[in-house]
């Protein structure tokens, strides 16, 4: 195999890049096809009339385009095909600082249930919205709503969203509410614009939160505290406390906890309150649930005793809807308020206006509390049926604590090893094993009943039936 090349005197590149551009060409014609043998490196010096130091630096080049590979005592091999001609963006995401903890959350965005913990399309809100939309319509025709948008949000439904929050037991300002758009987007802002790779985030072991790839893509310390029945142990809370000396921030999800459905009791939040105020520790509380609290009256949330601003406050309207109603709010000191609405500015988060015309509506009207009773019947339902099947085809083998089985259905199946067998893919969708919660825990599953077509669940439960019973 001989070849034919003289370096251009007149070209301003090093001699190595033109011969790596000599192969180059050659390769990308055809005339050195994929798998074909290089001559060796004597032979090579001597037809193209260069240095060793030249040849090498040439071949190093191609190498790492991907179009030359160099095995030892075999020589050099063109490696050129159409997959080393593009892009490697399997590289790319693994190399980033943005990652998917576990592969398998990938098919959550193939499941009917559970992508964001809205309500099943089965529910239906259309009469609730008719009227909403309608005088939503007529606002923003009028255009009088220009002057009450403010990078705060629409100042009606602030208005609306502070006696809102009277009904939960929390007395606030408007300036101290902030609206925004939906938890994951808003929850990486705010921590990231608080918190850096020293800090110390202390966080329920089983949550939600351990599957929000881009909260740990900031580098934060992630701090699990024990739970039990009540919720988060206080005693766990204050010894890990003592611990943290920088920067720690606790984030707690009292109400419905994702995904054990534990209600923290009204003694346990009290002790959480006295440990917060002991260490001057700020919170974060999330509480999706309070405005669809079952048939329960809720327990008053964390914020209500807060005092001394220490709480910010995520309220939201996510379980309010089928097609996941991006409108929220924060509630918080002053501070944080003009700090977040400045940096969801920089960074381009902002609530839908129209939804933001919508939701004041809903309050206004009251149609919003007509259509949480509404909401409450159909989990209930939907957690009867759930119950009922549970017992027919599960019992043999899995536990559960019915009264905090109503959104989440946490499931245990003690004899399974649901992290080996979730590894695969092309399961059942509509559950969700216990180890994307908690790296440790393999033999929990997450049904939302709620969040999924209730032709679904019986089909559901049926082939977690079969899974689990198939040893």
């Amino acid at each position: 195999m001989l070849f034919s090349w003289k370096p251009d005197a007149n070209q301003t590149s090093p001699m190595y890049m033109q011969l790596a551009d000599y192969f180059r060409a050659k390769i990308k014609i055809g005339d050195l096809k994929n798998g074909t043998k290089l001559p060796g490196r004597e032979s090579l010096m001597e037809s193209l009339g260069v240095s060793k130091t030249t040849l090498i630096s040439a071949f190093s080049q191609l190498q790492r385009e991907g179009l030359l590979t160099s095995y030892p005592k075999s020589g050099y091999f063109i490696s050129y095909n159409l997959e080393s001609a593009k892009v490697n963006w399997n590289d790319y995401t693994k190399k980033a600082r943005h990652k998917t903890s576990v592969y398998e959350y990938r098919h959550w965005g193939e499941s009917d249930g559970l992508t964001n913990f809205s309500l099943s399309s089965d529910f239906r809100m259309e009469k609730y919205l008719v009227h909403a939309l309608s005088k939503a319509s007529e606002r923003m025709d009028s255009g009088r709503n220009t002057p009450e948008l403010t990078k705060y949000g629409l100042t009606s439904l602030r208005e609306s969203v502070k006696k809102h929050l009277e009904k939960l037991g929390i007395k606030t300002e408007i300036e101290n509410i902030l609206i925004s758009s939906e938890t994951i987007q808003r929850l990486y802002y705010v921590y990231e614009s608080l918190l850096n790779a020293n800090s110390n985030f202390l966080h329920e072991n089983t949550n939600i939160i351990n599957t929000i790839s881009n909260v740990h893509s900031i580098g934060i310390n992630m701090v699990p505290v024990r739970m039990d029945k009540h919720g988060m142990s206080a005693s766990d809370l204050e010894k890990k406390l003592i611990k943290c000396k920088t920067t720690p921030i606790v984030h707690i999800d009292p109400t419905d906890q994702a995904p054990t459905g534990i209600v923290m009791s009204k003694r346990r939040r009290q002790e959480i309150m006295n440990i917060i105020q002991k260490y001057r520790v700020p919170m974060v509380e999330i509480d999706h649930s309070a405005n669809i609290w079952h048939d329960r009256p809720a327990l008053a949330p964390l914020k209500s005793m807060d005092r001394n601003d220490n709480i910010i406050y995520l309220g939201s309207l996510l379980k309010c809807h089928p097609y996941d109603f991006q409108l929220s709010w924060i509630v918080a000191d002053r501070y944080i308020i003009e700090h977040l609405s400045n940096v969801f500015i920089q960074t381009g988060v902002k609530p839908n206006f129209t939804m933001q015309l919508i939701a004041d509506e809903l309050f206004r009207s009251g149609d919003i509390y007509e259509m949480m009773q509404d909401i409450k019947a159909f989990i209930r339902r939907r957690s009867e049926l759930t119950l009922s099947l549970c017992e027919k085809h599960l019992k043999t083998k899995g536990f559960w604590i019915e009264k905090n089985c109503n959104f989440h259905f946490w499931l245990d199946f003690p004899e399974m090893n649901f992290k080996s067998i979730f590894s695969k893919r092309g399961l059942i969708t509509n559950i969700y094993p216990g180890y994307f919660f908690d790296r440790s825990d393999t033999s929990h599953i997450l049904l939302c009943p709620a969040s999924i077509q209730e032709k679904d669940i019986k089909k559901t439960i049926l082939e977690l039936s079969l899974l689990v019973n198939s040893d």
